[in-house]
């Protein structure tokens, strides 16, 4: 069974800030394979933003997904850094692209790891 750091529990499921984390979180426990590893909400940096997930594959590497919630007609553009939103009650606001969020989650690992030490 894949590790989950903490333990995916009913307790730490209910923890989780979204819906979507806890049925992304279902899913790796169910398909993963055996020897991975998977840390949940990681304080990441000095800022302490939370990467959603971290998945280490001992044969391949480690992989930071970032999941978003967000309903394609609550979509407005995207653009390189940036997404623009519109919120239920009509309010457009700018979010971080989710895929630059996990590459600055990303380099954060690789810097600390080059220091000797993780998170």
């Amino acid at each position: 069974m894949v590790q989950f750091i903490p333990p995916l529990t009913e307790a730490t499921l209910k923890n989780m800030a979204t819906a979507g984390e806890r049925r992304v979180a279902k899913f790796l426990q169910e398909y993963l394979p055996d020897s991975c590893i998977v840390w949940c909400n990681v304080p990441m940096g000095k800022k302490r933003l939370y990467a959603d997930f971290l998945i280490l594959f001992p044969d391949k590497g480690l992989l930071c997904l970032e999941v978003k919630d967000w309903k394609l007609q609550s979509v407005r553009g995207m653009q390189h850094l940036r997404w623009e939103l519109v919120s239920e009650d009509g309010q457009r606001f700018l979010q971080d692209h989710p895929l630059e969020q996990a590459k600055k989650y990303a380099q954060n690992i690789r810097r600390k790891g080059q220091m000797g030490c993780f998170f």
